[in-house]
Formats: structure tokens, sequence, C-alpha cells
């Protein structure tokens, strides 16, 4: 069964047993797609595609259908174009099991609401820029990824997970929301906010429990150490030949009442390590039991004797882009196993004609594409 979620000025295109219903707005196409009951999924997830042309997802195969743009609005007219799709007045009215998936930049209301947002925006607005700072290092940094992005979305597939588990349960569909802002601040204050959590604690110390870690200097490279306790404090000092003998040194209560014996233990090491190799470094921390990483270049990671143990990347030819390196889900399902269906994404448009072929009109392709309902 097909549910249409009635939006007015809509152009409607039926894919695969799912309509869609587009809005040309400016240079962007604002895509509401109604997923039915039948495919066992029910989910209803509004986006805004900043392209003359947008890409219509089906739910098998990942099929890709171009849709040219219909007409034009003002690009500020997106944020109304998008209530236009109410969950109450348009979709539970046609589709009471659906889970809506509502997701903004700043949140639904307030001063920021109706600002334009990127990934940078929510880094700094939700503390994370300002978290990378440290001792002796006040200058706030982005995190060199699209965190925002990639935080926010799997905070919502965990949302929408939890909500179909429930509508298994008896607990029917429900409107989700969720903001970039709301989601990059419950990550960060899990451990980086230590102050603004302990209301009445002691605040002389750093917001977060990393904040002083760094990497340390090696003869070729760098390493991360960690030293939550004894085993790793002398560990990681005998590995690079700093006496830790002192009786003032033996426990962590040692050295918290002796702080200063102690920092100067942490930059003897600094100042031996230089002289050591990473496979020195690898023996000497490992027989001792001491957690370290090795800082491995991005084109590293890839030939990491452990990555490749774990057998994590595949590669293709993608018939456009040449040869692809890409990871498998990262979590295996012993009992179910997760694997991709395809091993690219489509390139745009390669399933029109199989897509429109499904709704019973692959005899009327050379007319739609005329008429310029298809690309």
């Amino acid at each position: 069964m097909v549910h249409r979620v009635p939006v007015p000025n809509s152009h409607l295109v039926v894919v695969d047993g799912v309509e869609v219903d587009s809005y040309a707005v400016g240079r962007a196409n604002l895509v509401l797609t109604a997923v039915t009951a039948a495919d066992g999924l029910g989910i209803v997830i509004l986006r805004l595609e900043v392209f003359t042309k947008y890409v219509v997802d089906a739910p098998r195969g990942r099929q890709q259908l171009v849709v040219p743009a219909q007409g034009q609005r003002g690009y500020g007219d997106w944020c109304k174009v998008a209530m236009d799709v109410g969950y109450h007045a348009d979709v539970v009215a046609v589709a009471p099991d659906v889970v809506y998936a509502d997701i903004t930049g700043f949140g639904p209301t307030g001063p920021a609401s109706n600002r334009r947002v990127y990934d940078t925006a929510i880094q700094a607005a939700s503390g994370l820029v300002a978290s990378q700072t440290g001792i002796n290092d006040d200058q706030p940094r982005l995190l060199r990824q699209l965190i925002a992005d990639k935080v926010t979305a799997y905070t919502a597939c965990q949302a929408i997970t939890a909500a179909l588990f429930a509508r298994e349960r008896g607990q029917g569909g429900q409107h989700l929301e969720l903001s970039m802002l709301d989601a990059c601040i419950a990550f960060l204050f899990v451990d980086a906010a230590d102050h603004e959590i302990v209301l009445d604690g002691d605040h002389s110390g750093p917001q977060c429990v990393a904040a002083n870690n760094t990497p340390l200097e090696l003869a070729d490279g760098f390493a991360t150490i960690a030293v939550p306790g004894d085993l790793e404090f002398h560990g990681v000092a005998a590995a690079f030949g700093v006496d830790t003998s002192d009786p003032d040194l033996a426990t962590l209560h040692d050295r918290v009442r002796h702080p200063e014996k102690a920092r100067a233990v942490h930059r003897a090491v600094r100042e031996a390590s230089p002289t050591t190799t990473i496979a020195e470094a690898e023996v000497a921390l490992a027989a001792r039991g001491v957690p370290f990483g090795i800082v491995r270049a991005v084109d590293e990671v890839v030939t990491d004797p452990q990555v490749l143990a774990n057998e994590l990347f595949e590669e293709h030819t993608h018939p456009a882009a040449g040869r692809i390196r890409q990871h498998r889900p990262p979590t295996r399902f012993h009992g179910t196993p997760a694997g991709l269906r395809e091993r690219s994404a489509p390139t745009i448009g390669q399933h029109t004609d199989e897509v429109v072929a499904g709704t019973g009109r692959g005899d009327r392709l050379d007319e739609l594409r005329s008429a310029g309902v298809i690309g």
C-alpha cells in the first residue's frame, strides 16, 4: 500500500512503493520521503538538497532517480515550506505508525532556530571547538572532520532504532525531534564538561580528564600513552629509563601529595622519548602493560597490521571514479551478518529507467524525459 502525505504545491513522484513530494526552493529542493508500512520501516525523512536536481533514495537497493527541479521559490522560504509538512496535521493522519525523524540545526524554537547551519557552526556553539584547548594552549580549534554532522547522524539512527523497537512493542509511531546542537552538547558533556555537571565540586582542574593529553615525541614519529594508575606511571617511566624508586612516587596517593616530583617524572619521560624509535617504544611499552597507540597518518591507517588483521577495508572499481577503498560495517553481526548490498553509491540517474519502469511507466520513458518529468 502506498500512502500519500498531502503537501500543497507539490510535484508528486511515485518511486518503488514510496511517494515523494518535492519543492523547489531557490536552488534547493525539500524532499519528503514517506516509506510505507509494507516496507517494515515507516520512516518519514525531511531533507534539503542544495542542487537544481535532487536524488531520490528508493527503499530497495538504494536506487537513484533524477527528478528535475520544479519552479522557483526564494531561498529564505525553505523554513516555511518545511513547516508545511506537519507530523500531526499531515503525516499521522494517513500513516499513524510512522516514525517521523525531525532534525534541525539549533533547535525548532529559540533565537538561533532560523539561522542557516553547517557543521562548523555547531562545533563552535556546542563547546567542541573550545574543548580542544589545554594547559598552555588557549587557542580554540575546530575538529578537522565533520564531527557535528556525524554525531547527529549516529544520534538520529539510535533514536529511530529505539522508536522502531517501541513500535514493535505496540507503542505505535511517534515524532522524534533532534537538533545538531543538542546531539553535540550531549556528546561533549559525557566526559568534557566536569565543572558544568558537578556544580559544587572542586573546579581547580581542567573541565575534561583528557585535557592534558598530548602526543609523546619519538625518534621517528609520535605515540600516545595513558597513565591512569601506578602500573602505567612506573611502566612508562621504566620504558624510557626514568627512575621512579622514590617512595614519594610509589602510589597515586603519594604522587598527589608530591605533585612536583610526579611532574618531574613526566618531564623526564618527554625529554628521553625523542631518542627512542617507534619500534623500541612499542616493545618497551607493551612489555610493561602501558596502554599506547602509535600516531598513524591517515594514509598509514589502512596498512596498519592490526587493521589488516581486522579485515576492515575492501577495494572495488567504480565505473566513474575508478578504484575505491571503503570499510565494511564496523560491527560484525554473527547472527545476522551485515554487508553492503552495493559496493558504491549509484551514479546520479543510474536507475531512472529501472525505477520508472517499476511504476508501470516503462513505455513512457521518452515521453516523461521530453516533458522534463525525469532527467
